[in-house]
């Protein structure tokens, strides 16, 4: 008798997600990490977020008069937009996370291009560089005032269009 059995293995790596991203300018380091438990949150700005990104085609299509029909004169594609969603949690004192809130804005509200250095996803989706063009939905939790939940949203450049000093 041969007893044949399957075996689901799941490999659990969520580090595909994680974050690592440098100001073009200033040379300024953040990162989004999953080990923020058990490295310290010092030198970690948050946990990897949640990452959603949309992308559109650019289409100059002209309608031909009398017809039903479109010529399609060109295509291209626009920039991809990001979603960045997480949670900023004071590991250490359990307080409402003051620092992280300074760092998240100061992020925010940087002048500049951020290349990125980690994140295995923008790299599958040839994502060099990001610029941040919206802080949004910043709650603080209810039962949980260590935690804020906040969204980041970004878009993608081209490397070949990067403006450097």
């Amino acid at each position: 008798n041969d007893l044949k059995k399957e075996v689901d293995i799941f490999v659990h790596d969520s580090t595909f997600s994680e974050l690592k991203i440098k100001s073009a300018k200033n040379g300024k380091v953040y990162e989004f990490r999953n080990d923020i438990l058990t490295k310290g949150d010092g030198s970690i700005l948050a946990a990897a977020p949640m990452l959603k990104f949309d992308r559109t085609k650019k289409i100059t299509a002209t309608t031909i008069a009398g017809s039903d029909n479109t010529v399609v004169e060109d295509m291209g594609l626009n920039q991809w937009e990001i979603t960045m969603s997480g949670i900023l949690v004071d590991m250490s004192s359990h307080q409402y996370p003051s620092a992280k809130m300074k760092q998240l804005r100061e992020l925010f509200e940087t002048p500049d291009v951020f290349e990125i250095l980690e994140c295995q996803v923008m790299t599958d989706l040839g994502i060099s560089s990001i610029y941040f063009d919206h802080l949004n939905n910043l709650q603080v939790m209810e039962d949980c005032p260590d935690t804020v939940k906040y969204e980041l949203k970004a878009k993608s450049l081209s490397s070949s269009i990067l403006i450097s000093d």
